[in-house]
């Protein structure tokens, strides 16, 4: 029994062939993907995960959100994730809870409602791309600014400054 649920589990995760490796012969995509499998291997109803994808490039981390969405689907699995990138908030999550940094207050808990899987490219997820960092430059907006918040701030500056840009190059287009 045990056998056939880790080789329904390596499927699920695109992991099959390496059954057999030890985990300093797998990338850290694929270690990721372990242990997310770790986590699911005694079917919670429930997985609760802190930045799971915190310490991955960018492109290994987009990789990895559509085989985590993929996983999360396919096993039914309810999931409440801690993240501080917006992007992946839209891409990953049906509801979104914007929490303040005193003392948990929610600032804003907002309902994605868009199609699964996500289409980073339509309009609609944009939208709730660009009115989540709506809400996160107002909650920091007019007190005494942190490091860490002043490092938010730029983050989104760039983060519009490069939208700004996009558009102006598929209008030159």
């Amino acid at each position: 029994e045990r056998k056939k649920r880790l080789k329904e589990l390596l499927a699920i995760a695109q992991l099959t062939e390496y059954e057999n490796y030890y985990i300093h012969e797998i990338s850290g995509g694929m270690k990721q993907r372990v242990a997310l499998l770790r986590a699911l291997a005694c079917d919670p109803k429930i997985l609760l995960m802190d930045e799971p994808l915190g310490a991955v490039d960018f492109q290994m981390r987009q990789m990895l959100q559509v085989q985590l969405e993929n996983i999360l689907q396919k096993k039914k699995v309810t999931s409440l994730m801690v993240t501080h990138d917006v992007d992946e908030s839209v891409y990953m999550s049906d509801r979104v809870i914007v929490m303040s940094r005193d003392h948990g207050k929610i600032i804003e808990d907002l309902t994605i409602d868009l199609p699964r899987p996500r289409d980073r490219t339509a309009s609609e997820y944009h939208e709730y791309v660009d009115r989540l960092t709506e809400i996160l430059k107002s909650a920091l907006s007019g007190g005494v600014y942190t490091q860490e918040d002043k490092d938010i701030m730029e983050f989104i500056k760039e983060a519009e400054h490069k939208k700004e840009l996009e558009q102006k190059m598929a209008g030159a287009v």
